[in-house]
């Protein structure tokens, strides 16, 4: 079993916290126990908190200071580091999967695959994957009613680099707030602690501390990692802020915070008289099954971007939506949209497909509908007569049961099928009489030339374009056709919401097609677009509205569609120019 190799790559930097390091060496732990694991700190100089977290947890095998090896590269890189510099990011891209946790930096957009844990502004590039569920919580626990706070918990983290403890205790001791309750600090402070009461219990460092939160009655620290435990622990907690980015953080989520760097004291008196319904927060926040990072990245698969048409795989593929499960580039060089799945794909094209899945979705089977499916032979073949100026031969691609081989035998044509399904091969040569290959079409192995090649509501399926079409243009004779139906990527369902459009695109369509893609795709491959039909008009998804319920509306709105090429489907018929040269 081959052994995927991974390198983490966490923020060691004064004034990120130590939540991003934490986060990473959780995760080494986790992935060491079946795969090769690095972790890269890209710093000449390691802060001594960080060093000595380092030094605890890390191997020093697997430790890489400062620079990278040129040559070497790993299966995936997993970067935590807030907001990634430039120069680091692009020393990254090129070495593997590049996947990044909670990125808020101008590098967003390239990375493979992002993950966003904590909350987070809107970066106007969405998450592939966005869940509190894998930030590793402590179990979670119900509210419980406290009349007053007896013990006290207040933690900003590991450096704490903005002093937040300091002015908490000393605005406390000004005002007299708490002077009879126990109160914990963890974290390492820089100031002097002989000036607070004796009953404060400072700790340098608790392990674990997650683990009792919910011991204490009341917990002050800052928008973070601690802030969603004492959510899960059913604790109340109050927020003091180091910067305005946190506040905004805050705001978002509806956490209570009592200021920014200094605590205010109308928000605190505020919150003891009042209180809040931490359970409403409780609810929306923390899932009741928690989901471990590392077995969340152990399930993707760090796929090769490769643009199926042209086979371009530089570093310029601009990602245009993300979803879990996959994303959608455009390619900078041919123009076209595919997507790549990061996790394994079932084969959906099975003979089930004919039946049960043609019936939940059209109400009847594909042999029911044989009849209805002929009849959209009609007007293709009208189409296909007037511009074919070759011969009679033809290949449908994706013949299925066969009505459009029926239909162009009627129209004087001698039709020959491809199609992987054996139970729809065996009909169509034992009751239709036609000549079918079976398998997928980059398999068939024919010297055979056509007048004429149809792909109807085929050409999306294809992993390997530039090989299709290649050989399209091989078998087709010159001045043959090539007639092909596709999803439009320029429809009504795209005009109105691209992103719904694009999630909703099925998970086989490897590539999404428009009409003016097309021309710049088919010229590529020597072919020259003789007519565009654009099809699937559907006036009820211009708008949710009840006049589409009579026919004058409904009508009106086709006609719209219609005269603006918004149809959801459109249809290309292209000559063959000329031969491609091996």
């Amino acid at each position: 079993m081959r052994t995927n190799s991974y390198l983490l790559v966490p923020s060691c930097v004064d004034g990120n916290g130590t939540g991003h390091l934490r986060r990473i060496i959780n995760l080494y732990k986790k992935l060491k126990k079946n795969s090769a694991v690095f972790v890269y700190v890209p710093v000449s100089q390691i802060p001594y908190l960080y060093e000595n977290m380092l030094e605890e947890n890390i191997d020093t095998n697997d430790l890489i200071l400062k620079t990278l090896p040129v040559q070497k590269k790993w299966n995936y890189i997993v970067v935590d580091y807030m907001e990634t510099p430039v120069e680091l990011f692009l020393s990254l891209k090129e070495k593997g999967f590049l996947i990044g946790i909670d990125e808020g930096g101008d590098q967003r957009g390239g990375f493979d695959y992002l993950i966003d844990i904590i909350p987070s502004l809107e970066f106007g590039i969405k998450p592939n994957y966005s869940s509190v569920s894998l930030m590793n919580l402590p179990e979670r626990r119900e509210f419980k009613k406290i009349s007053e706070f007896s013990k006290i918990l207040i933690s900003f983290g590991g450096e704490d680099y903005f002093s937040l403890t300091k002015n908490l205790l000393e605005f406390f001791k000004e005002n007299g707030y708490f002077s009879n309750s126990e109160i914990t600090v963890v974290g390492k402070n820089n100031f002097d602690r002989s000036v607070f009461k004796d009953s404060i219990i400072f700790n340098d460092r608790i392990d674990n501390l997650k683990s009792i939160i919910y011991e204490y009655d009341l917990v002050f620290t800052s928008f973070g990692f601690t802030a969603f435990e004492s959510l899960a622990s059913g604790v109340p907690f109050l927020l003091l802020n180091p910067s305005i980015y946190h506040h905004k953080l805050s705001n978002k989520c509806n956490f209570v915070e009592i200021g920014v760097e200094n605590p205010n004291k109308h928000k605190l008196d505020q919150f003891l008289k009042a209180g809040k319904n931490f359970n409403i927060l409780q609810g929306k926040y923390i899932p009741g099954i928690y989901t471990n990072l590392g077995d969340f990245i152990l399930t993707l698969n760090n796929t090769v971007t490769i643009c199926p048409v042209c086979h371009y795989e530089g570093k310029s593929i601009n990602i245009i939506h993300r979803f879990q499960n996959r994303n959608f580039y455009k390619c900078p060089e041919c123009g076209i949209t595919y997507q790549v799945y990061f996790k394994q794909l079932t084969n959906s094209y099975m003979k089930n497909y004919f039946f049960d899945d043609y019936k939940n979705q059209y109400g009847c089977t594909y042999l029911e509908d044989f009849e209805n499916i002929k009849k959209l032979a009609v007007p293709r073949l009208k189409i296909i007569n007037i511009i074919n100026k070759s011969g009679f031969n033809l290949l449908d691609v994706g013949c299925a049961y066969g009505p459009f081989l029926i239909e162009s035998e009627n129209n004087g044509y001698i039709p020959d099928g491809v199609e992987i399904i054996s139970d729809a091969v065996e009909y169509v040569r034992s009751k239709l009489g036609f000549l079918v290959y079976q398998g997928t079409y980059e398999s068939i192995k024919s010297d055979k030339k056509y007048d004429v090649i149809t792909m109807w509501y085929v050409i999306e399926h294809f992993a390997d374009l530039k090989l299709v079409l290649t050989k399209v243009n091989k078998q087709l004779k010159l001045g043959g056709i090539f007639a092909f139906a596709t999803p439009n990527s320029s429809g009504i369902s795209a005009f109105k919401d691209k992103h719904l459009f694009f999630k909703n695109s099925p998970a086989d369509h490897i590539s999404v097609w428009n009409p003016k893609i097309s021309n710049k795709i088919l010229t590529r491959f020597g072919f020259k677009i003789r007519r565009f039909r654009i099809t699937g008009h559907h006036a009820e998804r211009f708008l949710p509205f009840p006049l589409f319920k009579t026919k004058l509306w409904y009508s009106i709105f086709v006609i719209i569609s219609r005269i603006f090429g918004l149809g959801d489907t459109f249809e290309v018929y292209a000559e063959k120019m000329k031969e491609l040269n091996d």
